[in-house]
C-alpha cells in the first residue's frame, strides 16, 4: 500500500438510472492520485431501457476510473449494500463488463450475506428463504388469472417483488481480488467498533455501523405507530399462518428451507382452534346449516352473503408477508460512515437501512459522535419515511455544512410516494436547503433519465448569498445528451 497518498478532496457522483442507487466516490490526493469506491449500481425492474441506461453509466464509471484508451477501469472498493435490484441489478446485467473491463481490488458485503455463517444460514431460512418460497407459491396460484381479475393484494405482492434480487449477490462475490464480509462488532457500551483504516486512501477510516448483529433490530423495519409501542418478539400472526398453510398444502412437494416436520408443527400452532374443535370442509359442505348460511350451495337459491366466508382474507396476510420480507432485506443494509480524517468530516451511506438498523447504532456513543460530524448524508431508500431515523438520527447531524443527496425518480414511480414530503421538508430544514435530488427540476410528466438536471433554485432565508453560491459552485452535472449524473465535491 502506498503511504504517501494525501487526501485533499472527495467527489461524490450520484448517477441517475431512474429509481436506483449508484454512487462513485473519487478520493483525490495532492499529487493528482486517485482512489475509487463504487457503492451500489442498480435500478428498479421494468424501468424503460434499464440495461442500456446502466450500460452507459458503467461506461462513465470506467472512464472516470482511468479506463480510457484501452485501459481497464480501477475500482479499489466495490460495495453492495443489500440484495435489492435497485441497488445491484447493474452488477447482474453487466457482470461480464465488470469482470473484463475493471480491475477491482475488493468487494465489501454485509456479514448477513455470508451464507457460510451459521447465524446467517438460520436467519435466511426463517426470515428470507421461507417467506420467498411462500410468496412465490402464492403468486403461482394466479399464473392463469386475467390481470383484471387479480386481487389488489396480489398486485401489491407483485409490486414488492420488483425489488427482489434473489441470488443477485452471487454476481458480486467473484468480482474482486478480495471479498470481505463486514460486521459492526458492536460493543454494548460504545456501539459499533469495526473501523477499517486505509492509509492508501490517505488515512480515511471506514466505520461499519450496520447491519445489526442483534436479531431484534434486524426484524424491526417500520417506525413505531406510537411512542408506547415496543418490540415484543416475532408473534404467530397472519403472515406466519399463511406461510405455514402454503408450505403444508402448496403445489410444490418440497421446500428447501424448512423441513416437513417443522411445517407440520408450525401449521398446528397457527390453527385458530384445536383440530378436535374444527369441522372438516368436506363435512361442512354436506351440513344443512352451512349450506344455507355459508354459501356452499349452488344456483339462484344460494342467498348466503359473501361476507360470511373468508375464502380470500388470506390474501391480505400475503401482502403483509411481502412487506415484512422487504423490510428485513432493507435492514440488512451495509451502513458505512466514511471519516475523511481523524476527528474530521464524515460521509454517511446507509443503503436502505430502516428503523431497527438505525436504532442499533445511532444512539450509541460511537454512532452519535459520527453523526455529529456528518457533512454528507446519502438519504436512505429514496427518501422513504421509514429509512431515516429522525429523532436521534437526522437531528444529530448538526454540522452547518450538511448536504443530503436523494437518489429518486418520483415521476417514474409515483405510487411509491418517494421522497416522503414530511421527510424532505425536514431534510431541507436540517441542511439549510442543501438537498440534491437526482431528478430535481423535472416536469410532472418527464422521466428522470435524459432530462437536464437543475440545481435547487431557492436560497433559504437563513443562509447568506455567499454560502448558497458556494454550495452551488461545489456541484456539477452531466452536460451531455445522456444526463447521467450529478456530483458534489467535499474538501478535507
Amino acid at each position: 500500500m502506498n503511504g504517501t497518498f494525501h487526501l485533499k478532496q472527495v467527489n461524490i457522483r450520484m448517477y441517475r438510472p431512474g429509481l436506483g442507487d449508484c454512487f462513485l466516490l473519487t478520493f483525490k490526493g495532492s499529487n493528482n492520485e486517485r482512489r475509487y469506491m463504487l457503492i451500489d449500481c442498480g435500478v428498479l425492474q421494468k424501468t424503460a431501457n434499464q440495461e442500456s441506461r446502466l450500460g452507459k453509466i458503467i461506461q462513465d464509471i470506467k472512464e472516470q476510473t482511468e479506463g480510457s484508451n484501452g485501459n481497464r477501469g480501477k475500482l479499489h472498493i466495490v460495495v453492495a449494500t443489500h440484495e435489492h435490484v435497485d441497488h445491484i441489478s447493474g452488477f447482474v446485467m453487466h457482470n461480464t463488463r465488470f469482470q473484463e473491463e475493471f480491475d477491482i481490488e475488493e468487494v465489501w458485503l454485509a456479514w448477513t450475506e455470508n451464507k457460510q455463517d451459521p447465524q446467517v444460514a438460520e436467519s435466511y431460512s426463517s426470515v428470507r428463504d421461507t417467506p420467498l418460497e411462500a410468496l412465490r407459491e402464492t403468486l403461482s396460484m394466479f399464473d392463469d388469472v386475467p390481470d383484471a381479475d387479480i386481487p389488489q393484494s396480489i398486485k401489491k405482492i407483485k409490486k414488492l417483488f420488483e425489488f427482489v434480487a434473489d441470488g443477485g449477490m452471487d454476481s458480486l462475490r467473484s468480482l474482486g481480488r478480495r471479498l470481505n464480509y463486514l460486521r459492526p462488532n458492536t460493543d454494548p457500551h460504545l456501539g459499533p467498533t469495526n473501523v477499517i483504516a486505509r492509509e492508501d486512501f490517505g488515512g480515511v477510516r471506514f466505520h461499519v455501523l450496520g447491519p445489526p448483529e442483534d436479531p431484534k433490530f434486524l426484524e424491526k423495519g417500520d417506525l413505531p405507530k406510537n411512542k408506547n409501542q415496543i418490540y415484543l418478539g416475532q408473534p404467530i400472526n397472519q403472515a406466519t399462518a399463511l406461510t405455514a398453510a402454503l408450505l403444508k398444502f402448496g403445489k410444490q412437494s418440497t421446500f428447501k428451507s424448512i423441513s416437513e416436520l417443522e411445517v407440520d408443527e408450525l401449521y398446528e400452532l397457527c390453527l385458530p382452534f384445536d383440530h378436535t374443535q374444527a369441522i372438516p370442509i368436506a363435512e361442512a359442505q354436506q351440513d344443512k346449516f352451512f349450506i344455507e348460511h355459508y354459501g356452499f350451495s349452488e344456483g339462484p337459491s344460494n342467498e348466503a352473503p359473501d361476507w360470511r366466508r373468508i375464502n380470500d382474507d388470506w390474501l391480505e396476510a400475503g401482502s403483509q408477508l411481502a412487506l415484512d420480507l422487504d423490510d428485513h432485506t432493507n435492514n440488512t443494509s451495509l451502513v458505512l460512515a466514511i471519516e475523511l480524517s481523524p476527528g474530521g468530516k464524515v460521509l454517511l451511506f446507509p443503503g436502505d437501512a430502516q428503523h431497527g438498523n438505525w436504532l442499533s447504532w445511532a444512539k450509541t456513543a460511537n454512532g452519535t459522535n459520527l453523526l455529529q460530524r456528518t457533512v454528507f448524508y446519502k438519504v436512505g431508500h429514496h427518501g422513504s419515511n421509514n429509512a431515516t431515523l429522525v429523532p436521534g438520527g437526522l437531528d444529530q447531524m448538526l454540522d452547518g455544512g450538511l448536504v443530503a443527496m436523494i437518489p429518486v425518480d418520483p415521476v417514474r414511480q409515483p405510487n411509491y410516494k418517494m421522497p416522503n414530503k414530511a421527510l424532505k421538508m425536514r431534510l431541507l430544514s436540517q441542511t439549510k436547503g442543501r438537498v440534491i435530488q437526482a431528478c430535481e427540476g423535472i416536469g410532472s410528466a418527464e422521466p428522470c433519465p435524459g432530462v437536464d438536471f437543475k440545481p435547487p433554485a431557492e436560497k433559504p432565508a437563513d443562509m447568506s448569498p455567499g454560502e448558497w453560491d458556494q454550495f452551488i459552485q461545489l456541484m456539477s452535472w452531466d452536460q451531455s445528451s445522456d444526463k447521467l449524473w450529478v456530483e458534489y465535491s467535499i474538501s478535507v
